[in-house]
């Protein structure tokens, strides 16, 4: 596939402070650094990148404004405010022409309840099922083998990759991006002790899911024991995320990979989990609050606190720990040494 964007087109996307060179590139590609060739774009983002320019042979490059490198021959530096944003403009145009949009409309193959709902803007991909009563919103796109259960609404221009299952009365916003294997509305994990094993508990609530919401392949949200399961608008998961029943998740949160919620958690706006980390049942996360990758949050966590370690704790003290844990063998070769000095000493 030929790259479809101009020079000076790119150009146009990176919104330039200063273009430095003489030369026009044929760019075919966006490479890294140490991998680009003259008819690549490429970006660096920072001084400890600027070694890589020297041998770098990328035809284009997006620099920052104070960047002090000049351009080899037949080479051209696009000075920006900040290249890692310039690059992701240009790769967000690249993505929307390259990405395949279905026509409306709804597959022969596709399985639609009578009393289901479907805008005719909407399009259908191939062996979909839509059960009773669901609503389907303008411009939405279900992809092949999309599942959508019984009174579930998709709000409009929301894209639902292959193989996403949507259990009963889920609610799913407008603009959100659901990637492959997703399953929202399974049932919660409850059950009550009893003397001939565990009963399970029914799960009877809703997933509720607003606008601009991303979610990364495999990834689950629970149906709640009543009530809600809810994610706040503008939030981005990632894969094999799994969210617990009544969970409460704000605005503009990011979930990294494997991160694991116990049932009715509160996250506050803006909070930022690394990957694995994992969160008992009931906990909260205030506003702001950033998770450490790994962390175990089995307390309260204040409002804008960087926290690390299992269980969590403030970050600095988390490396602290971590720094002299490393001291303790040759701490304790130094116990054993004064013992035994101690025990000569009274020996004599």
């Amino acid at each position: 596939m030929s790259f479809p964007l101009s020079f000076s087109q790119i150009l146009e996307l990176a919104e330039p402070f200063e273009v430095l060179g003489e030369v026009s590139p044929t760019i075919q590609r966006i490479a890294a650094l140490e991998d680009a060739d003259k008819s690549s774009l490429s970006f660096v983002n920072g001084r400890r990148f600027y070694p890589l320019l020297e041998d770098c042979a990328a035809g284009a490059i997006l620099v920052p404004v104070d960047c002090s490198h000049s351009p080899s021959d037949g080479q051209v530096y696009i000075k920006v405010k900040n290249p890692s944003m310039a690059l992701t403009t240009i790769c967000a145009r690249l993505e929307s022409l390259q990405r395949n949009v279905p026509k409306p409309g709804v597959h022969p193959s596709a399985v639609i309840a009578g009393s289901a709902q479907i805008d005719e803007t909407a399009a259908i991909g191939p062996l979909c099922v839509v059960e009773e009563n669901a609503i389907i919103g303008p411009g939405a796109i279900l992809e092949a083998g999309v599942f959508i259960g019984r009174e579930v609404q998709i709000g409009s221009e929301t894209r639902i990759y292959p193989k996403v299952s949507i259990m009963s009365d889920t609610k799913v916003g407008a603009r959100c991006l659901i990637h492959p294997g997703v399953v929202l509305g399974a049932d919660g994990f409850g059950y009550e002790p009893t003397p001939r094993g565990p009963l399970k508990i029914p799960q009877i609530g809703k997933v509720v899911l607003g606008d601009d919401i991303e979610i990364g392949a495999n990834s689950t949200v629970d149906r709640a024991r009543f009530g809600e399961t809810r994610i706040g608008s503008l939030t981005k998961i990632d894969n094999l995320v799994q969210i617990g029943h009544n969970v409460k998740i704000g605005q503009a949160c990011i979930l990294c990979a494997q991160v694991g919620i116990g049932g009715s958690t509160t996250i506050e706006d803006g909070v930022m989990i690394g990957g694995q980390a994992g969160f008992a049942g009931h906990s909260t996360v205030r506003k702001g609050a950033r998770i450490g990758a790994q962390s175990g949050i089995m307390e309260e966590i204040p409002a804008g606190q960087t926290v690390g370690g299992s269980p969590s704790m403030p970050q600095l003290l988390n490396h602290k720990i971590h720094l002299l844990s490393k001291q303790l063998p040759s701490l304790f070769r130094r116990v054993k040494t004064l013992e035994e000095q101690i025990s000569e000493e009274g020996q004599n």
